[in-house]
Parts: C-alpha cells; sequence; structure tokens
C-alpha cells in the first residue's frame, strides 16, 4: 500500500475511493484543515506549540526533525517553516506521494524537492489524472 501525505490545502476527497490501495496521512501543524486517515510522524514539534499537548497520543515529545529538515529549509527558504514541516514530515512517515495546492513554494520547487526526498509531488486539482497513472503503473 502507498501513503499520500496531503498537507493543509492537500487533501483531495477523490482519495475516499482509493482506501484499496493508499493510505492517506498528515499531520496538522495548526492549521485544522486537515482531513485524513492516520496521523504522520511530525517533524520539529516545539513545546510551546499551540497544536499539540503532552497528551496528544500522536506525539512522542522526542519528535525532532529528520536529517533532511535542513535542507528542505534551504530549498523553501527559512520563512517557509510550516510547509517544510509538513514536507519533513512526509519524509520521516515513509511516504510516497505528497499533495499539495501550494502554487508558490513547493510546487515551483517540486524538482529539487523529490530529488531530495524521494517523493512525487502534485497538484491534485490540476495533477489528479497524473497521479493515478503513476499509482496504477507502481501497484
Amino acid at each position: 500500500m502507498k501513503k499520500v501525505y496531503c498537507d493543509s490545502g492537500g487533501y483531495d476527497p477523490r482519495l475516499k475511493k482509493l482506501v484499496e490501495q493508499v493510505e492517506v496521512v498528515n499531520f496538522d501543524h495548526g492549521e485544522n484543515k486537515i482531513k485524513a486517515t492516520k496521523s504522520a510522524t511530525p517533524s520539529a514539534i516545539e513545546y510551546d506549540a499551540s497544536y499539540a499537548s503532552y497528551d496528544d497520543a500522536r506525539i512522542t515529545y522526542d519528535e525532532e526533525s529528520s536529517e533532511k529538515f535542513e535542507s528542505i529549509l534551504n530549498i523553501l527558504g527559512k520563512n517557509n517553516l510550516v510547509d517544510a514541516k509538513h514536507l519533513d514530515a512526509a519524509y520521516k512517515s515513509k511516504c510516497d506521494y505528497f499533495f499539495t495546492r501550494d502554487k508558490g513554494d513547493i510546487i515551483n520547487h517540486r524538482e529539487q524537492i523529490e530529488k531530495e526526498l524521494g517523493l512525487k509531488i502534485y497538484n491534485p486539482d490540476k495533477e489528479f489524472t497524473d497521479f493515478l497513472k503513476n499509482l496504477n503503473v507502481q501497484n
């Protein structure tokens, strides 16, 4: 089964029809917009984060960023911390795909990010058919 990480704007309801082929994961970094079936392994949790508490079952508070986090920040720019956390969470969770509607930072740097993290990035509004083709080729 393949894993699809959806950032705060990336979830697409058509994914529900693919429950036999994909597992949808995410981690809500405070945006409260994400729908998923499973929580991803978070990246770079701050102890004062308003979106997480000590009794949050999704988190073990040794959750640090991966070895790729600084590289992601360098690609996106230091002012894109939440985007970097989503990408790093996808990497740490061993996701195959990353869905985003972020037309700026993530999509503009897609080639670099895909090469660095080994996952495919899609804008579900424009590339869902391409995603399905890729999914069927790999299954």
